[in-house]
């Protein structure tokens, strides 16, 4: 068999790119387990990470990363499914519109705190401008805090990152990739 045969059927294969997004997905999981305060603490001791160390915080950006890294993935496994060109930017709302999938405003700003977390915040302290420093941490206000009731200045987190929310919104893709799958 050719060398290429292989390389040439997994680029292909919309399946192989499903799962290496389900394992991305699972990765952020654990990832998020870890963070448990029943469990942190657990992993911090038996890593020798310091005990100071909070997985909870430090793990925060990798998290999005994760799941930043999980759907980019999986709506490249839809493009694969209906035959299109695999797109080689991690823009996830560009990703998202050129496969059809129908993005909310808050799916939208899921997806460029997401998009963000691929590029840089991720992986490094700061991007490699000001422009998407400010844009991210614009998005990040927007999408991310509400005001506590009765104040003015102060914000609370609302959530929208947690499991639940970015795990409905990677089901709403992987139906999409489902019928697409299964037409071909």
């Amino acid at each position: 068999m050719p060398k290429n045969d292989r390389f040439d059927r997994a680029q292909a294969t919309s399946l192989y790119w499903y799962n290496c997004a389900s394992d991305l997905r699972g990765s952020a999981a654990a990832l998020r387990a870890a963070a448990d305060p029943h469990f942190a603490a657990t992993v911090a001791n038996e890593f020798n990470l310091g005990s100071g160390f909070s997985i909870g915080i430090a793990g925060n950006h990798v998290y999005e990363m994760l799941w930043g890294m999980s759907l980019e993935l999986l709506l490249k496994a839809v493009a694969v499914a209906q035959g299109k060109k695999v797109l080689t930017h991690h823009r996830l709302v560009d990703l998202a519109i050129y496969v059809g999938f129908p993005v909310s405003v808050d799916d939208e700003d899921l997806l460029r705190i997401l998009t963000a977390a691929i590029r840089w915040s991720g992986r490094y302290p700061i991007p490699k401008d000001r422009t998407e420093w400010e844009d991210t941490l614009d998005t990040r206000n927007k999408a991310l805090w509400e005001p506590v009731p009765g104040s003015v200045k102060f914000k609370r987190y609302n959530r929208a990152m947690d499991w639940p929310n970015v795990n409905a919104l990677w089901k709403r893709v992987s139906e999409l990739y489902w019928q697409h799958h299964y037409d071909t």
